[in-house]
Parts: structure tokens; C-alpha cells; sequence
């Protein structure tokens, strides 16, 4: 058996050994299109995958997303964990640990402040205890049910074909949404149509159809009329699609959480777990304290 970081090309010669691992970890279907999206036509061109092949195939996986956190105007180089897979017959081997050590080598190597995520309840511990990650927050799902659309002014809100946003006004640490992330991480998904609204102001939102419900994995507002607008909009499209209730999320100290409260939104399950690896000691950057994050539902990959 051999753990190496696997380069590009080698993934896309992969790609199906990794779909099968997906398949046998999960008992769920994943394809290559959504791979090649998620690790290969990421802007920032960097990949970062270890992988353990035990008989010309990938018995075991970790990898994670390069972006950047902004924070004071300031833009870091960061990485959200996504896939960590092992095969079951591979359980118990410690190979998980072995892949994360690897690769939290690379990164700082490479320059890298942290790596984040939203960790199930499977793996958080496994975090937590042999990774050097802290939790940060559990994160509660705002909900809202449906019942009659909320008023909104028409006139103020329309819906967008493109992702040229205004820059962020958001003091906390918060993903750097450039145009070209938003295109990518939304625009570009495959199998997955995600809707932008936005107000005259600038305020923004971007949400897609689940079930009965509809997730808001964007919600970026400058004041207190467009919050009512952008959500008025929205559960007009909860009515028309004959479905039941939104969902969102908002941190906790803020006026958008408030708003969103007064509208009649409650906090309700799932509830997601949300730490923290730091790689780099250097960041001056309280990141434990949960009010200094400002976390969307879109900066967590299943959404």
C-alpha cells in the first residue's frame, strides 16, 4: 500500500476509483462530472488530495477545497475539508490520520492559515481527538413554514443572471465571494440549478429547491427593507411551487439573525457541527469565538 498526494492528471485517470470509494462509504452516487467540478475547475488551481492505493486502487481519501478567508479587508489563504473516505475493508487501519497529517504538512508547506469545515457526527470526534481540530459552533438551521407569501415591494427586487455582486460590507471572517468563486461554486455545479435575487441596493440572495423546502445558501442584505424583500420573494416561490418552508442560516449578534427572527424564522434541526484546524500561528485572529464568523449555508459543500 502507498499514501501519495495525487496531481491532476492522475485524478482525472482516477476519477472512477473514487466515484466506486463514494459508492462503497456511503451507498450513494457520486459521478465524475461533479469531481472534476469540485477538485479540478476550482479558480484557485492548486489540488490538494491524499489518497492511499492498495492494488492499483484508491482505498482510502482525504482532501480538501483551497479558498480564502477574508477578514479586515485582508484575504487568507484557507482550506474547507471535504472527503474523507475509507474503504470498509480498510477500517481501522488509521489510514484517515495518516492522509490528514500529509496533508496538513503540504498546506502550511504551501502557505495555508487553517483548514475548516462542518464535520457529521461520525467524524467530528475523530477531529477533534487525533486531528488537533476545535469546534467552533454548532450550527442551528433557521426555518421558516410557510403558510401565506410574505408582502414584499416588487420593484425592489429581481432576479439575477449573473453573479457581479457589490463588495461585501462584512467585518467578520467570511469567505471571499469574488464573481468568479460564485460562478463556480454555483453557476457551473453540475445537477444542481441554484436562483440569484437581487435588491436595487445591492443586497443578494441565492437559493435552490430541496424536497419540500427551499434552502437560502446566500443571504447578504444592507438593510432591514430588502431582508423583508429578498424573503417576501422567496416564500412567493415557496407558494407557487406548492412546497412549505425555507431554511437558512444567519450568525448569531447581527441584524440579518434578528430580521429573520421578527419574520418568523425559528431555529430548528439539522444542527451542523463547524470547526477549525489551525495550520499557522501567525493570524493574530480570535476564530474560536463563533461572533466573529459570518458562515452561509453555501460555505458547506453538501448544500
Amino acid at each position: 500500500m502507498e499514501l501519495i498526494a495525487l496531481k491532476k492528471d492522475e485524478l482525472r485517470g482516477r476519477l472512477q476509483q473514487f466515484c466506486d470509494l463514494y459508492h462503497h462509504c456511503f451507498n450513494d452516487h457520486i459521478d465524475n462530472n461533479i469531481i472534476e467540478h469540485r477538485y479540478l475547475q476550482n479558480p484557485i488551481d492548486e489540488l490538494f488530495m491524499f489518497v492511499a492505493i492498495d492494488h492499483g486502487k484508491i482505498v482510502a481519501n482525504y482532501s480538501v477545497t483551497p479558498n480564502y478567508l477574508q477578514y479586515n479587508g485582508r484575504r487568507i489563504k484557507s482550506a474547507l475539508s471535504l472527503n474523507t473516505m475509507t474503504h470498509p475493508e480498510y477500517v481501522g487501519r488509521g489510514l484517515f490520520v495518516e492522509l490528514a497529517s500529509m496533508l496538513y504538512d503540504e498546506l502550511r508547506k504551501q502557505g495555508y492559515w487553517m483548514v475548516y469545515g462542518f464535520p457529521n457526527y461520525i467524524s467530528n470526534r475523530t477531529f477533534c481527538s487525533k486531528l488537533g481540530w476545535r469546534d467552533i459552533y454548532e450550527i442551528p438551521t433557521l426555518e421558516l413554514v410557510i403558510d401565506n407569501p410574505i408582502g414584499f415591494d416588487r420593484s425592489n427586487v429581481f432576479m439575477a443572471s449573473d453573479y457581479a455582486i457589490s463588495p461585501t460590507l462584512e467585518k467578520r471572517i467570511h469567505v471571499s465571494k469574488t464573481e468568479m468563486y460564485l460562478h463556480w461554486r454555483y453557476q457551473s455545479k453540475p445537477y444542481t440549478q441554484y436562483y440569484c435575487i437581487k435588491t436595487q441596493s445591492g443586497s443578494w440572495a441565492v437559493y435552490k429547491y430541496y424536497q419540500n423546502m427551499v434552502n437560502i445558501v446566500e443571504l447578504h442584505v444592507n438593510n432591514d427593507t430588502d431582508l423583508v424583500d429578498l424573503i417576501g420573494f422567496i416564500s412567493e416561490m415557496v407558494i407557487n411551487e406548492g412546497l412549505e418552508k425555507m431554511t437558512v442560516w444567519s450568525e448569531v449578534n447581527s441584524k440579518t439573525h434578528l430580521g429573520l427572527e421578527k419574520l418568523g424564522f425559528r431555529n430548528r434541526y439539522p444542527i451542523t457541527y463547524f470547526g477549525a484546524c489551525v495550520l499557522n500561528e501567525s493570524e493574530n485572529i480570535d476564530i474560536w469565538d463563533y461572533r466573529n464568523w459570518s458562515i452561509q449555508m453555501g460555505d458547506d459543500n453538501v448544500y
